[in-house]
């Protein structure tokens, strides 16, 4: 499973370790003033903390089922996405709120996604002739669209419950600009530097994928390493 979906386990298991304790979502969330001070990992870090069991469920639950469509469909060109749209939808949130101090949640980056399927599954569909799954999606978005309506005038988040914290619908503004530039790129055309990042990345979860392996062959030799020194002074003996 870990080496079909790493980036998606990857991501859920940084999100619960994250809320393990209070120290550690703090030392994690997206702080404006700390991560323009040079704590630049908050950037990325924030999306992974969350203000309570609600909503980290809601949040991991969606992330986990678009993120593992993603990866299949995607595998050379996800991780490359993902990291990027990170930054940058903090950096949306930081334009669009410069009043708010502290931002948690997945749900920008599970807009992005549902975002990037909904417009390539419209595109391919009618590449290939098929208006009814094209409609379908296309009905799928445009309900994606309306939720960010709803959430935009009202100030309430759909589907979690906010009352511990106040809903930024400019997150999943940000993520629904980051899923539509992914979805309406055109693949075939690549820029180098963007080749470039993107196999520098296909290496990374490659590596990542064979950690696992290392850490048991690590393992097993110094459990080895440890049984040739004990026996060492009968041998001697």
């Amino acid at each position: 499973m870990f080496r079909r979906y790493p980036i998606t386990i990857l991501i859920v298991a940084l999100s619960v370790f994250s809320a393990a304790s209070p120290a550690i979502t703090e030392w994690f969330q997206l702080d404006f003033s700390k991560a323009v001070e040079g704590e630049w990992w908050r950037w990325f870090s924030g999306h992974v903390t969350h203000f309570d069991l609600s909503h980290l469920i809601w949040d991991c639950g969606m992330f986990a089922v678009l993120s593992v469509i993603c990866e299949s469909r995607y595998r050379k060109w996800y991780p490359a996405i993902l990291l990027a749209s990170l930054p940058l939808i903090s950096a949306g949130i930081v334009i669009s709120c410069p009043e708010i101090a502290s931002y948690r949640g997945l749900s920008g980056i599970d807009t992005m996604l549902f975002t990037w399927l909904g417009i390539a599954a419209i595109k391919n569909n009618l590449r290939r002739g098929d208006r009814i799954f094209a409609t379908a999606a296309a009905v799928g978005v445009a309900c994606m669209l309306g939720k960010l309506a709803y959430e935009g005038i009202t100030g309430e988040i759909l589907f979690v419950n906010s009352d511990s914290f106040q809903p930024l619908v400019e997150a999943h503004i940000a993520g629904a600009i980051c899923g539509a530039a992914a979805a309406c790129f055109d693949w075939q055309k690549t820029p180098k530097p963007l080749l470039i990042f993107s196999k520098a990345m296909q290496i990374s979860r490659e590596r990542l994928c064979r950690l696992p392996g290392r850490l048991t062959d690590v393992s097993a030799r110094h459990g080895n390493n440890q049984g040739s020194h004990a026996s060492a002074p009968a041998d001697a003996e």
